[in-house]
């Protein structure tokens, strides 16, 4: 079990990175193509839940759930609006807007072109995965 679980975890983890170069790699788009990462997740039969809502950042907000842990993109219309949220953003990421919040886990800011991604967690395989497909974290533990 404990091996199927860890095979499975790096095939979203494959199929997550994918997805992002995919979608960086675009010229239409500069957000994370939603679409196209939950056809990936389909592919590889991995269950996942997929939800869109807004709040704490402006943007709008898609949860990934990747096992037990979740990858949050926040989409703008610009990169000024995303820039704007990613100013409200302490370099500890302990701090959003007027908001303190406290964290299940260590929290990781990215962002790229029009998107802002937050993961909270500890995981090196997740962490390496937006390391290289969005460059270091510009706010966060």
């Amino acid at each position: 079990m404990k091996k199927t679980f860890k095979k499975n975890f790096l095939i979203v983890l494959s199929a997550l990175s994918l997805s992002i170069m995919v979608v960086g790699c675009s010229s239409k788009r500069n957000t994370i193509d939603s679409i196209k990462l939950e056809n990936h997740l389909k592919n590889v039969s991995y269950q996942y839940s997929y939800n869109n809502q807004q709040e704490m950042l402006t943007g709008s907000k898609r949860i990934i759930s990747v096992g037990s842990e979740n990858i949050i993109a926040y989409d703008y219309n610009s990169a000024s609006s995303m820039e704007e949220d990613a100013a409200a953003i302490s370099k500890d990421g302990n701090i959003v807007g007027a908001s303190m919040v406290e964290w299940s886990s260590k929290p990781h800011f990215y962002k790229k072109d029009t998107s802002i991604i937050q993961y909270i967690g500890k995981s090196s395989k997740v962490l390496d995965v937006l390391n290289k497909n969005f460059g270091n974290q510009f706010a966060g533990q």
